[in-house]
């Protein structure tokens, strides 16, 4: 195993890079080696701060009828946990990533918001839940010298998927109106289920070389032919 007994895991990772590659996971952890990073398209983030701007300050009960009362802020913050003993493993991990937005609930409690621009799916909440999952156990457990937030009671996607476009005139000019579907797609808080998944994340990276890549990862399939060639 490496010589470095702790690892800071990125939650955005857990959806995609832990998904795709082990092998690409692996270094990227260890400092081996990442993936270039790919271009993302900015109307994505021009999109979502506009729904940011326009929710800042509501009821999150009007957001969905699953959430209590309460205000929502929508402000990106970067949340880290405490050093976190898996069971069964030496090394330690820590999560750390920007949460996009979060409630605080009129009854006692905070809840977790996380904006995408996606088509709505059964599966976009099992594919984003260990992100979220790491969002909840930093605010509970975060870093020494921070605060703690508790209890999380609520987790979950706010989903923006386009369903059309409208015109609109509006003093002698013309606009077009794109029309965006929100979805609250709830996320079930499970601590268990996480330090599950951080153990499994650890019985890669203690490993003492890299796993074999995975057959359908282009990024290996790219390297190997450049180091064959």
């Amino acid at each position: 195993m490496s010589d470095r007994q702790h690892f800071k895991l990125a939650p955005s990772d857990f959806a995609y890079l832990w998904e795709e590659c082990r092998r690409c996971y692996y270094e990227a952890r260890h400092g081996l080696g990442r993936r270039p990073d790919t271009p993302f398209p900015a109307i994505f983030n021009r999109i979502e701060d506009a729904f940011c701007a326009h929710l800042e300050g509501c009821d999150p009960a009007r957001m969905s009828p699953l959430l209590p009362a309460g205000r929502v802020t929508c402000r990106q913050r970067l949340v880290t946990s405490a050093h976190i003993k898996v069971p069964g493993h030496q090394a330690t991990v820590s999560v750390s990533g920007r949460m996009d937005a979060w409630a605080r609930f009129s009854d006692g409690g905070f809840g977790v918001i996380d904006f995408k621009v996606a088509a709505h799916s059964d599966d976009l909440a099992t594919r984003y839940q260990r992100q979220l999952w790491s969002y909840a156990y930093a605010l509970e457990h975060p870093v020494t010298g921070t605060l703690p937030w508790s209890p999380i009671s609520h987790l979950g996607l706010f989903v923006l998927e386009s369903r059309g476009v409208a015109d609109l005139a509006f003093q002698e000019q013309k606009w077009l109106l794109l029309h965006m579907e929100p979805l609250w797609c709830p996320v079930e808080p499970d601590q268990g289920a996480f330090l599950r998944f951080l153990g499994e994340v650890l019985d890669v990276l203690e490993l003492p070389e890299p796993p074999p890549p995975n057959p359908a990862c282009k990024f290996c399939a790219y390297r190997a032919r450049g180091l064959t060639s």
